[in-house]
This record gives C-alpha cells, structure tokens and sequence, in this order.
C-alpha cells in the first residue's frame, strides 16, 4: 500500500531529532580524506539551522588550513 493511502495508525513513527548533531573524525588531515569538504558541508548545514558539531582529531598538511577554517566554530580540533 503506497504511504500516502496507508491509514495513519501504520503510518512510520518519526524519531525526535537531537537538539545538537554531535560527530568526531578522526584522522590524518591530509587534501585526499577531504576535511576540507566536510567543514564546507558543515558550513552549509549551519546556514540552513541545522545545529551541528564535528571534533576533528589528528594532524598532517593541511593543519593550518582547517585551524583557518575551524576558527569560524564549524568544528573543533584536536591534535594527540
């Protein structure tokens, strides 16, 4: 039976969302594992509303281009 048809006693329980989207990654910060695009995406859920975090741990090239990006509090660093 197609969703829109099906009585509202079948009808899928939706799940309240988080108040705050939490996530860590961690990993070496390197151009290939796209930190980069993750803090851009980060970025962009925030524009619209959407109350995220992201701890990014670890170290490599691209230090000082994601503490550049990081300081606008998309995301938090963390080195070992």
């Amino acid at each position: 039976m197609p969703a829109s048809t099906r009585p509202s006693s079948c009808a899928k329980p939706r799940l309240p969302m988080l108040a705050v989207s939490r996530s860590s990654l961690v990993t070496h910060w390197v151009p290939q594992k796209g930190q980069l695009l993750i803090l851009e995406a980060l970025a962009t859920l925030r524009s619209e509303g959407v109350d995220v975090e992201l701890v990014l741990t670890g170290d490599g090239p691209l230090r000082a281009r994601l503490s550049r990006r990081t300081v606008r509090d998309v995301a938090v660093m963390e080195t070992p």
